[in-house]
């Protein structure tokens, strides 16, 4: 049996094996980002995670919409934060196995390219990078490594419950009832310390559940905020603003322009005051006429965006997910036969994730009439349900990889997973090239891009088992290994 508050599963990870399941793992967290990335990909950005139809009469728009926010979104990012976190903390065991007092140098060479990594696809491929803040999250791991199997794993579930109130109460603008609600939850975790005296805990429990209850009444009765009206109208006139454009020319604030927009256009666009379907307008330009100045600099833009918001919220998150990932690995998860635990994972996860997540579905499609802090409830119990339906994916498919059912697609699967890094960047190539090199952004389908994503998903993975039958590792894999040994690795098969 291996204890969690010692993590005795730490000194068996350090053998080098690779562990079954994992690139399986990896390979269908990727076809979940994917599925949601695809969305941003080939529209603006506030169109993304809402029910707005792209083209001239689109169909199913808002089931498909049902489906990725209900299913989808956030569920699979999460999924592949947590396997960043197994991956990082099977990397710290192997270099301290092989390398000792070297391992941390190493270690910091390693992430130091997936952070320059992320830095160039950030920039010229796709403003929504989660490279490099895995890379500035995975230094701060180093802290926290040696920490036991039940610490990392109670700091990190509670530092994901923190977190989410932390979002909350930024985007709630009503501080009174954020700060009742977090209270309510800060108490929820003290009873967690006060588990032995069962008559505090349930007072404590009870006055908490009492306070969440009152935040929630409370925040139903906040009006919304005057003048901003429906959010998903406003966002679906300003698509079809962008349909209604005469071909070859886009007019911003009254005023029409030719395009390719010229240098003298945009410094006079510049000067512009922009609505939000202008601003919308002119990202379209931007990602499929150019020019690619403009393209560069919107994507600088979406970047930096992305940026403030890791250091508002997503570091934490990250953070989190990686401690829950390494004191998995210490635990010895990986080390034994855990198929009653993965099972057990799947009913509770699903049992409690799904309801939580159809839930908030429901309450973001009530409250899309107006702004009230009922659209923070919503986004709170939306991220709640993230976590047990991660975890319940996790083990379905960790129980799926040792069993003999459609063994061909684990294979082209686990061969994604494998080229994992290769993968996460291409994809992104093949999806600019598409959006950009031919014209397709903004032209497809919410039901079109997913097919999309998942044809070029399947491409890159097919394309990934051929190169493995010949290569132990795909390219980009390859020069991070030589890059964090300082040595060329073999590369081809004997």
């Amino acid at each position: 049996m291996h204890d969690i508050r010692n993590g005795n599963g730490w000194a068996h990870i350090g053998t080098g094996k690779r562990i079954a399941g994992l690139d399986l793992l990896r390979g269908f967290a990727l076809l979940g980002i994917l599925l949601v990335n695809a969305h941003q990909m080939f529209a603006p950005w506030d169109f993304a995670n809402d029910p707005i139809a792209l083209i001239a009469e689109e169909r199913g728009t808002f089931i498909h919409w049902l489906f990725i926010d209900s299913f989808v979104l956030s569920k699979f990012l999460t999924l592949f934060s947590l396997l960043f976190g197994v991956g990082f903390a099977i990397q710290i065991a192997s270099l301290k196995a092989k390398h000792d007092g070297k391992y941390r140098l190493i270690y910091l060479r390693r992430i130091a390219f997936l952070g320059l990594l992320g830095l160039v696809h950030g920039l010229f491929l796709y403003g929504a990078d989660v490279l490099t803040y895995y890379a500035v999250t995975a230094v701060f791991l180093l802290v926290f490594c040696e920490l036991s199997a039940k610490k990392l794993l109670f700091s990190g579930f509670a530092l994901t419950l923190i977190v989410m109130f932390w979002v909350f109460a930024l985007e709630w603008g009503d501080g009174l009832s954020a700060l009742i609600l977090f209270a309510g939850f800060a108490l929820i975790l003290l009873t967690v310390w006060l588990l032995r005296n069962r008559g505090l805990s349930t007072v404590i429990a009870g006055g908490s559940v009492s306070l969440l209850l009152a935040a929630i009444l409370y925040g139903a009765m906040v009006p919304p905020t005057i003048g901003e009206g429906n959010r998903w109208t406003q966002r679906q006139q300003a698509a079809d603003a962008i349909r209604s454009q005469d071909e070859g020319t886009i007019t911003l604030g009254g005023q029409e322009f030719a395009i390719p927009l010229s240098p003298e256009d945009l410094e006079a666009i510049e000067r512009m005051l922009l609505s939000p379907a202008d601003r919308a307008k002119l990202t379209t330009t931007a990602f499929r006429d150019g020019p690619q100045s403009l393209a560069l600099e919107t994507r600088i833009n979406q970047f930096v965006s992305v940026q403030v918001a890791f250091l508002l919220f997503y570091f934490w998150r990250t953070l989190a997910i990686f401690m829950i990932g390494v004191g998995l690995v210490k635990w010895g998860l990986f080390a034994r036969d855990s198929r009653s635990l993965y099972g057990a994972t799947i009913r509770w996860g699903f049992g409690i994730g799904v309801p939580l997540s159809l839930m908030a579905t429901y309450l973001k499609v009530t409250v899309a009439t107006k702004v009230s802090a009922m659209n923070g409830v919503a986004t709170l119990i939306h991220e709640a349900s993230v976590y047990p339906i991660a975890f319940a994916l996790a083990a379905s498919v960790m129980l799926w990889s040792s069993s003999a059912h459609a063994k061909w697609l684990q294979t082209v699967l686990a061969s994604a997973g494998r080229m994992a890094l290769t993968n996460y960047i291409g994809q992104s190539v093949v999806m600019l090239f598409l959006a950009s090199g031919l014209g397709l952004y903004g032209s497809l389908s919410r039901f079109g891009l997913s097919f999309l994503a998942v044809a070029v998903f399947l491409v890159l993975a097919l394309a990934s088992h051929i190169w493995l039958l010949r290569f132990r590792m795909g390219p980009l894999e390859w020069i991070w290994r030589a890059v964090t040994y300082l040595r060329t690795p073999a590369h081809r098969k004997d």
